[in-house]
């Protein structure tokens, strides 16, 4: 895996974008050269891999889950995807949440829900977890457990 960038921009798309559909650019004030962006809730920044035939790996401090479920805001390129690992607090893989159980999530969603061969959090809520994501590419914009 290569390193990962993080970037905090809205792409500029054509002015007549639906701003509940996508980003757009649109002048606040007639006549003005003031501008506003417009992005989906949870799209204003993202980590990538660096370079686009790389992957990359993101890997969280020690966190409490919240909920039995987590689920991710990502987006990936054709035949690219997220795969996701649960670390104890020492780094070390958690059986039955490795990398090579994870379903591999694919395409655009702000909420992809992460899935290992039937396994929930529900074990786990009280115990600190690392969290590993792996993009191939793919842009995630951040993750929440419900």
């Amino acid at each position: 895996s290569g390193p990962c960038s993080l970037m905090a921009s809205a792409p500029p798309l054509p002015p007549s974008t639906n701003s509940r559909s996508g980003p757009s650019w649109a002048s606040s004030i007639s006549g003005s050269s003031r501008s506003s962006a417009v992005t989906p809730a949870g799209r204003l920044a993202h980590a990538e891999p660096a370079a686009a035939e790389q992957s990359a790996e993101l890997v969280t401090a020690p966190v409490l889950l919240a909920g039995p479920s987590l689920c991710i805001n990502a987006a990936t390129s054709i035949g690219g995807s997220i795969r996701v690992e649960l670390l104890d607090a020492e780094g070390e893989p958690l059986p039955g949440f490795e990398l090579e159980s994870c379903q591999p999530l694919e395409g655009d969603e702000l909420r992809h829900e992460v899935k290992w061969n039937g396994q929930d959090l529900a074990g786990l809520l009280e115990k600190p977890v690392r969290i590993r994501f792996v993009l191939d590419r793919a842009r995630m914009y951040g993750y929440c457990t419900r």
